[in-house]
């Protein structure tokens, strides 16, 4: 065929399709006028339906699945201009901004959420104070991370204008923690007067709904504000008053350690270490009641600096790395976590070819009379989707490439991290070696408190780090316990509490981690066929690798060694 029959041959397939699409939206706006605007009715309901299930995910700790009903809800409503479908599909993005920012840790995709929540609330007339508020929660959760006073003031800033946005259409709860927050930052950045300015806003907002929240913020502000004029024992009863009113329930675990660290604060004042001291063991049994990683990291640097003050260096040095410990943890979760995410996103991607075809089917039925024109242009239009869905699946696997081109070298600076920590403490260190022989004797046979979790646990990730021996298709948990010099038992123990695995994920973990470095390493490893470096990082069936491989990195190996090579050209 030449170029100017093929162009042709272009021009009138393009000319059909036009016809078959103006036969499709004329049969359609037939069919819209005889079924009314019941349609649109029907459409909001189960859009409000899908947030709902979204919330309730989001409520029982599941995360990946909220965001999956939170992002087919948004889309649906991006494609309709009403009023109401715009609320929703704020709502809907709102709830995909709280999965992002505590599930998983993406400070960066949760702002690009609330700046396309903002432009769609402006154009539309939506209330922009619950945006407002979760802007200044980002940045309040930098502040205290990076300890960043900038940060700090935006968050202040976005809070007063979230204060200001809010009327009756914001519920009572967000006023609450509207103004918790607001305390906590006005504190921080030594500026209680502007929260006593916004009080009256608030008590307005609230009218006579005084919960036991509201007697919550009001005694947590008079307690800061007397301890700021150092009346140390005043702040520590006006601290102690929210304990008769705050219950000991989970979803309040961090309202009480925040007030507990007030407290202790109070006695360091007034020099009474020992009390101060025994606040924030109490606390630190509460965040971890209560699974709350970043508290616990915090409790045990305050820890660390009281147990310094005192003199007690061994229990200074045993908090700190403690913290460091669990930092690691943090750090493992979030790339995992990311890892799940470039899965979710996979996921998204089918839901949206779902959502098509579920539209397509509606209109088929609406314009079944049509006959076989109809049916044509519908086949045309579904195979175009297809076509569009598949190079968005390719270009979605390029990204999930280079996401795990991310977390590799995070992993790798950690690990250079963690051994240049090491290299220091062995350097201040007395007599390591015999130090190192004495601790296996000591924890061979003990029980596992928390200081033998500690010593395993270090020992697990040196052998990680450092022995390929848990590259061989023999490695196992027996194997492991015997380098370490511990039982089998402790070992996988330490694992499941730790790393919230077993000990095959575990070690899988890092074998697939190699994997990926030899699949990228062409010079060494460019002769070597898939199976022969699924053998080489200990796995013994192909199957097992391909499986493995696809459900740590969302991709299978031959994707990501396609790939791998196109970028290498």
């Amino acid at each position: 065929m030449s170029t100017v029959d093929l162009r042709l041959s272009t021009f009138r397939l393009a000319r059909a399709a036009k016809l078959f699409m103006a036969l499709l939206l004329l049969l359609h706006a037939v069919g819209a006028r005889a079924s009314g605007s019941g349609d649109d009715n029907v459409e909001l309901a189960e859009t409000r339906q899908l947030i709902d299930r979204a919330v309730a995910f989001s409520n029982s700790g599941r995360g990946d699945s909220a965001m999956l009903y939170f992002n087919r809800a948004a889309k649906r409503c991006d494609r309709r201009k009403s009023a109401d479908d715009k609320r929703l599909e704020v709502r809907a993005l709102l709830g995909e901004w709280s999965v992002y920012f505590f599930f998983f840790f993406d400070y960066s995709k949760a702002f690009e959420t609330l700046a396309q929540a903002r432009i769609i609330s402006e154009q539309h007339g939506v209330n922009i104070a619950p945006i407002d508020f979760r802007e200044g929660l980002l940045y309040h959760a930098i502040s205290d991370q990076c300890n960043d006073e900038a940060a700090a003031k935006l968050a202040l800033n976005s809070y007063q204008k979230a204060f200001n946005g809010s009327g009756a259409d914001t519920d009572t709860q967000t006023h609450h923690n509207m103004m918790v927050n607001y305390i906590l930052i006005g504190n921080k950045l030594g500026n209680l007067d502007a929260v006593r300015k916004m009080w009256g806003k608030y008590e307005r907002l609230l009218g006579r709904d005084k919960s036991a929240y509201y007697e919550y913020n009001k005694l947590l502000l008079e307690g800061m504000a007397a301890q700021k004029r150092g009346q140390y024992k005043k702040a520590i009863h006006t601290y102690n008053r929210i304990f008769d009113i705050i219950p000991f329930r989970p979803d309040k675990y961090r309202n009480i350690t925040i007030v507990c660290r007030f407290l202790a604060q109070c006695y360091v004042a007034m020099r009474n270490y020992p009390k101060a001291i025994s606040i924030m063991e109490r606390t630190l049994a509460l965040a971890e009641k209560g699974e709350m990683k970043d508290a616990q990291i915090e409790i045990y640097k305050i820890l660390a600096s009281y147990y310094d003050h005192i003199g007690e260096k061994r229990k200074s040095t045993d908090c700190l790395n403690r913290s460091v410990v669990i930092s690691d943890s943090l750090l493992n979760y979030q790339q995992l976590a990311k890892v799940h995410e470039m899965r979710l996103l996979l996921q998204m991607q089918r839901s949206d070819i779902m959502t098509a075809q579920e539209e397509q089917a509606k209109r088929r039925l609406a314009a079944v009379a049509a006959g076989s024109l109809l049916t044509l242009a519908v086949i045309i239009l579904v195979t175009a989707i297809v076509v569009v869905k598949n190079r968005r699946l390719t270009a979605l696997n390029k990204e999930l490439y280079n996401k795990n081109q991310d977390i590799l070298r995070a992993e790798s600076q950690e690990r250079q991290r963690r051994k240049s920590y090491e290299e220091e403490i062995r350097r201040k260190a007395v007599e390591p070696d015999a130090q190192e022989s004495s601790a296996m004797k000591k924890y061979k046979g003990s029980r596992l408190t928390d200081d033998v979790k500690q010593y395993i646990d270090g020992r697990i990730i040196d052998l990680t780090d450092n022995c390929d021996e848990i590259f061989s298709s023999d490695f196992s948990l027996e194997r492991m316990a015997q380098l370490i010099g511990v039982p089998p038992k402790h070992v996988s123990q330490v694992i499941n509490e730790r790393y919230q695995c077993n000990f095959n994920s575990f070690i899988n973990r890092y074998r697939i981690h190699e994997a990926c470095r030899r699949i990228n390493d062409e010079a060494h490893y460019g002769n070597y066929t898939l199976e022969a470096i699924s053998k080489s990082v200990g796995f013994k069936a192909r199957s097992s690798f391909i499986v493995t491989f696809k459900a740590f990195t969302g991709m299978t190996p031959s994707e990501y060694q396609r790939i791998s090579k196109s970028k290498d050209k």
